[in-house]
């Protein structure tokens, strides 16, 4: 038998594997990958529908604001952050008007307010004392001409 050298030996090793590869990759299966069904399996637990009354259906908080201007409707992947970004608002101060004690837990189609709350201040009226300050207004022509003090013998003759 003819020994090959070196190069020869690892060129054929590379043809023989790529080969391998190539007749690896073509094959295919006749079935589908094994599954196994572990939700029929005798004495399981089967699902109970459970009514929660009127309380499941109630309406997201804030949604009677969906809509308007100053309100934001969080959509899916939303983030309080994203929110406040899009907004031009502070996420920390989003979750404050809106009364969020968690501000992970927003959910699609809850409306939060993006805008600050407009300030109620009671105004009080009181009558403001005034103080009556008395000033002698000296016109300006008058204050900077000089004036000529009169001596008893400067008289010109």
């Amino acid at each position: 038998m003819m020994a090959l050298s070196g190069r020869s030996a690892f060129l054929a090793l590379a043809l023989v594997g790529a080969a391998m590869l190539l007749s690896a990759c073509s094959t295919q299966r006749s079935g589908r990958a094994p599954v196994e069904d572990r939700g029929t399996a005798v004495g399981a637990p089967v699902p109970v529908a459970v009514d929660l009354g009127p309380s499941a259906t109630r309406p997201l908080p804030g949604s009677e604001n969906a809509g308007a201007p100053g309100y934001y409707t969080v959509k899916p992947g939303d983030t309080l952050i994203r929110i406040g970004l899009d907004t031009g608002q502070n996420w920390r101060d989003v979750a404050r008007w809106n009364n969020l004690d968690n501000p992970n837990l927003i959910e699609v189609g809850q409306v939060l307010r993006v805008v600050p709350p407009a300030v109620t201040v009671a105004a009080v009226t009181r009558p403001v004392a005034s103080t009556v300050v008395s000033a002698t207004v000296v016109p300006a022509a008058a204050a900077s001409a000089p004036t000529a003090a009169a001596t008893p013998g400067s008289a010109a003759a």
